[in-house]
């Protein structure tokens, strides 16, 4: 009988074919369904996760000819080192500081990296339209937050890298980035425990030296800037004291003044350093400071004869080599050769010193 029944059930037009194939239907479809219902959950738990690991671990891969989008190594070794907390906040939103340009997108998105790489570094972007009050957190008449500044911070230390800061600027477009080397100088600035100090002398109608102390900041130097007119002293906390191409000459007050500096109570250890000008006038205060210190220039511009060391033909506009290894011992590429456009001649007067 039971034999009988199932061969009923397979008689062409049955009732029990239709019941079977449509229980087998259902079968399979809500099967399908609860894959199809899993695969999306999957899907959607997939993308919180990476979205989650995204925020804080470095997951993307940069496919770019020139990897314009990855951390060099040197600063993966240097944020793993670190070990004090950092913070970091970008003065905008991030869509609108990445909706800039290419350079700004790239900008952004290895900014990020410093707090992927560190657990020590966290990275925020504040809209200043909505949170205007950040601006005045470092208002001082030297120091003022713009939007789209980046505010470095770790304990009372903290430095500012402007938006100029992050891109080689030529004729007020940008050329290319240098975004990495800003913010790892920042970071370094904020987390060193030593940081040598350098006095900008002013008061002399000097040249522009914007660059060269936003380069000496941007590799770790505290840079101060000094009237060495008003000033009673040069501030002993400083290692080196600069002068910038002056275009006049220095007056014996300010003369005792650098004397001061460098005998350092008889302990010495100072340094003065002297950046002439090719159109400067004559200087005879400084040039007796420089001889007391056993150091003679007189005004004479280096002529370059090789022709191979020359730029665009010009004999005053030279490449020269690094004459000691002191000099290169901590440089990590040494064939980037040296301008020394429109140099003064030196000697020195004793070598037995």
């Amino acid at each position: 009988m039971k034999l009988n029944k199932e061969m009923q059930g397979e008689q062409p037009g049955g009732k029990g074919k239709v019941s079977a194939v449509r229980s087998r239907k259902f079968k399979y479809g809500a099967l399908a369904t609860v894959i199809t219902i899993l695969f999306i959950v999957a899907v959607i738990v997939i993308n919180m996760i990476a979205s989650v690991l995204g925020d804080r671990y470095p997951l993307k891969v940069d496919l770019t000819h020139e990897q314009m989008f990855q951390m060099t190594q040197e600063s993966i070794d240097f944020l793993q080192g670190v070990d004090k907390d950092v913070n970091i906040t970008v003065l905008a939103s991030e869509s609108e500081f990445s909706s800039i340009n290419t350079y700004y997108m790239q900008a952004a998105t290895l900014i990020k990296q410093y707090g992927q790489y560190s657990n020590r570094i966290t990275v925020d972007f504040v809209d200043t339209a909505q949170n205007p009050g950040i601006l005045n957190k470092y208002d001082t008449t030297t120091e003022k937050l713009t939007a789209g500044s980046i505010l470095v911070e770790s304990g009372d230390r903290h430095v500012v890298v402007d938006t100029a800061d992050l891109f080689n600027i030529e004729d007020s477009y940008i050329k290319s980035s240098k975004a990495e080397q800003a913010m790892t100088a920042a970071v370094l600035n904020v987390t060193s425990e030593d940081q040598v100090q350098i006095s900008i002398l002013v008061g002399y109608e000097e040249g522009d030296y914007t660059g060269f102390a936003s380069l000496l900041k941007n590799n770790n130097y505290n840079v101060v800037e000094q009237n060495i007119v008003s000033d009673q002293e040069i501030d002993p906390n400083s290692q080196f004291a600069i002068i910038y191409a002056p275009t006049r000459d220095y007056t014996e007050e300010a003369i005792q003044k650098l004397n001061d500096f460098m005998s350092n109570n008889e302990r010495y250890g100072k340094s003065v350093l002297l950046v002439g000008s090719s159109n400067q006038a004559k200087l005879p205060n400084i040039a007796s400071f420089l001889e007391q210190w056993n150091i003679a220039m007189d005004g004479s511009l280096a002529a370059e004869l090789n022709t191979n060391y020359l730029f665009q033909a010009s004999y005053l506009y030279n490449f020269c080599d690094y004459g000691e290894e002191a000099y290169t011992e901590k440089l990590p590429n040494t064939k980037i050769p040296v301008a020394m456009p429109y140099s003064n001649r030196i000697e020195v007067l004793n070598t037995d010193m």
